[in-house]
């Protein structure tokens, strides 16, 4: 399996997470939206994460944008800083 991981910028304040929206270049693909925390001051690229919450889907239609709202049992607490990231598995267009 191949598996393509895309790290985003930072969170700009401390808050919640509620929904995702892309746009899905394929149907049918595994995606899985993450939220992660460092867990040491990065060193040269070298950091330790801890991952703060995950949702995972199947992309939706392709050429379309999709909308995912987590219901609040599923919303996932963020504090300024923490590192929002999109792993897909395959050549897939997200």
């Amino acid at each position: 399996m191949i598996y393509n991981a895309h790290i985003y910028p930072t969170v700009p304040y401390v808050g919640k997470i509620v929904g995702w929206e892309y746009f899905s270049g394929r149907t049918g693909t595994t995606l899985k939206f993450s939220v992660m925390r460092a867990m040491a001051t990065p060193s040269a690229g070298n950091c330790p994460m801890q991952v703060i919450g995950v949702t995972s889907t199947t992309s939706g239609s392709s050429g379309q944008y999709h909308r995912i709202d987590l219901a609040a049992s599923e919303q996932i607490s963020v504090k300024q800083g923490d590192y929002l990231a999109m792993t897909f598995r395959g050549g897939s267009n997200i």
